[in-house]
Formats: structure tokens, C-alpha cells, sequence
């Protein structure tokens, strides 16, 4: 490497530091301006005065709510101190969350900066719903069990993805920060550990397949996401929650059969991708859309192009408004699940297409 663009990734770097203190200083002064809500932040408080111990609060709330241990920990650290706890560490989980997610997409493909990814992971917090930002991010009990457990998934995941990717030494200290990320994130959230299973025994079967020796790392990981996976399943009051929440907002989910189960769940890809992620998907397709003409690959970005004003564009429209799935909110009591015969053939062409795409 010469001198010329050694100095070129170093200004590189120096700039993304600069864009991440200034994404810092902007995530703190939002979070600033939040308070404890009248919901579940008012519960935790209330909590605290009655089991104002460490362990006490914890053995309290995994006896009665649910098995998210980690959460947990990090909830009576927050209610049990002051409200600034929360906004600094969550205005630094936010800056995490960005710089990490610009790792992962540096260390899957070289050819972009780090300045540029990271332009592009903060860009992602601008086009999230009001409902999904505010809920994940900007509210106390939710950023735990969301926006947390996501950020320490990405952590986790750092030496997976750069030894799937790059053949590199990982250190002792490495392994051992980041096992303990990994952990508190499948602790902390089951849906989060359902996707950090997944990945690494995808990362698993693609070192098999490429003939290497699985990296130590990433057979300690595989066995505390199955160790906190055991614990969220086993734990009784986990259990008892699951059947509650079905019997109120859902009553008809355990007499479905796998089909409708199956197709509940397109539908409810299909909405996400059409409408709630339609500015995120347009976004990444522009950016595919760019990388590809910058390949000399013009045929493949007009196809790109092609297909997402196909997936976007009727979304927009009136008659394509809900996929389907006027039926199916899961911010209700759904009272009726959607089938098959509900949809037009122009509705079940684009959910295919939308699909298919993305």
C-alpha cells in the first residue's frame, strides 16, 4: 500500500471518528429531552421501591414477567439510578449500533469506506417509522429490550463475520468481550437469539463447505446462544407469558396449521418490506442500484431499478394500501386471520414480487 492512500484512509478514518462524536452529541441531546412514560417505565419504578436489591429485583421480575435475566440486570440498574444513566448509555448504545453496523458492512464488502458505511447506518435511524423509532430507541423499557440486545448482537458477532469473510487471528480479549456481548444479547431478547443461532450456524456450515477449521470463537458462541436459548424456553414464567399474550392478541394462533401459519407469515414480510421498510428498501436498492453501474454491470442495476419501482411504487397506491392484510394488525386483537382467498390476484402478485425481490 503507498504512502498516498495510507494517508487517504487515514483522513478517511479521522472523518467517520469526527461523524460518529457528532452522532454521538445528537443521539445524547434527543435522549436529553426523554422522560419516564406512564406504562412499563412507571411499573419498573414502582418495582424498584418494593425490591430495591440487585438480586431481589431480579429473582422478582424472572419469577413473574419473563426470562430476559440480562434486560433485567441492565432495567434496575437504570430505574435504580438516575434518569441520566439512560440517556447517556443509550446515546452510546445508539453511536455503537452505528459504528458496528458500519463494520459488519465494511468487513462484507471492502469496496466501501467507513465513512461511507457509516453515513449509511446512521441514515438508517432517518428512515424508521415513527412508531419503530420511538417504541425501540426513545423509549426507556424498549430501547432495553430492543435497541440493546441488537447492538450487543452486532458486537458478538464481529469476530463471525470478519473470520467468515477475512482468515485473521482473533484475540483472547476479543473473544472473550465479545462472547460476553453475544451472551447478554440472547439473554436479553429470544428473538435475538433465534437470529444469532441462525447466523452462527450458517457461518458454521460455510466454513464446512469451504473446508477450514471452525474458529474457537465461534464454537464458544454456538454454545452460550444454545445454553441462553435452553434458559428462555425452559424458564416456566416464560412459558405462562407466551400463552397469555397468544389468548389476548392473538386466540386463533394455536389452532392454525403450518400453512397458515406459513402464509401469516409472508403477509406479514411482505407488509413490513412494502410499507413500513418501503423508504429503507428504495434506499438499498438506489445503493445496490450505484454499485452495480460503478461495475460496469448497467443490465443487472436497470433490472434492480426495475424491481424496486415494481415492489415500491404500488405499495404507495390506494388498492395495494394493505396486501392483504387489512385483517391482520398486530397492534389489535386480531379476531379473524387472513387467508389465501382474502387476497386479489393483484395483491398476491405483488406479495410474490416483493418477496422475490428482497
Amino acid at each position: 500500500m503507498d504512502v498516498k492512500r495510507l494517508t487517504e484512509m487515514r483522513k478517511k478514518n479521522l472523518l467517520s471518528a469526527l461523524f460518529l462524536g457528532l452522532i454521538f452529541i445528537a443521539f445524547f441531546a434527543v435522549c436529553s429531552m426523554i422522560n419516564y412514560s406512564d406504562g412499563d417505565d412507571a411499573f419498573f419504578l414502582n418495582t424498584i421501591s418494593k425490591h430495591s436489591s440487585f438480586s431481589d429485583f431480579v429473582v422478582y421480575l424472572t419469577g413473574t414477567m419473563n426470562g430476559r435475566i440480562g434486560a433485567t440486570m441492565i432495567l434496575w440498574i437504570v430505574f435504580s439510578r438516575s434518569i441520566w444513566i439512560w440517556r447517556i448509555l443509550n446515546a452510546l448504545v445508539m453511536t455503537a449500533y452505528v459504528y458496528f453496523m458500519s463494520r459488519t458492512v465494511c468487513l462484507i464488502n471492502r469496496e466501501i469506506t467507513i465513512l461511507n458505511a457509516t453515513i449509511i447506518s446512521a441514515g438508517s435511524f432517518g428512515i424508521m417509522s415513527i412508531g419503530v423509532l420511538g417504541y425501540s430507541c426513545l423509549w426507556i423499557t424498549g430501547s432495553i429490550n430492543y435497541l440493546w440486545p441488537l447492538t450487543f448482537a452486532f458486537i458478538g458477532l464481529q469476530p463471525i463475520i470478519s473470520t467468515l469473510f477475512y482468515a485473521r487471528r482473533i484475540s483472547y480479549l476479543e473473544i472473550l468481550v465479545c462472547s460476553v456481548f453475544g451472551l447478554f444479547s440472547c439473554i436479553m431478547q429470544e428473538q435475538i437469539a433465534a437470529v444469532m443461532l441462525g447466523i452462527t450456524v450458517a457461518a458454521s456450515f460455510a466454513v464446512g463447505f469451504c473446508k477450514r477449521r471452525m474458529p474457537l470463537y465461534q464454537l464458544i458462541m454456538l454454545f452460550l446462544i444454545l445454553c441462553a436459548i435452553i434458559w428462555l424456553l425452559l424458564c416456566p414464567v416464560t412459558r405462562e407469558r407466551s400463552v397469555k399474550e397468544i389468548a389476548k392478541w392473538f386466540p386463533e394462533y394455536s389452532s392454525l396449521s403450518f400453512g397458515q401459519h406459513f402464509f401469516v407469515t409472508i403477509q406479514w414480510m411482505a407488509h413490513s418490506l412494502a410499507h413500513d421498510l418501503r423508504y429503507a428498501m428504495l434506499i438499498i436498492s438506489s445503493f445496490i442500484a450505484v454499485s452495480l453501474i460503478r461495475t460496469n454491470r448497467k443490465i443487472l442495476s436497470a433490472f434492480s431499478w426495475l424491481l424496486s419501482i415494481i415492489c415500491i411504487v404500488p405499495a404507495m397506491l390506494p388498492k395495494f394500501k394493505d396486501v392483504g392484510l387489512e385483517n391482520l394488525n398486530f397492534a389489535k386483537k386480531v379476531v379473524h386471520t387472513p387467508k389465501i382467498t382474502d387476497l386479489t390476484q393483484i395483491q398476491l402478485i405483488h406479495i410474490v414480487i416483493v418477496l422475490f425481490f428482497y
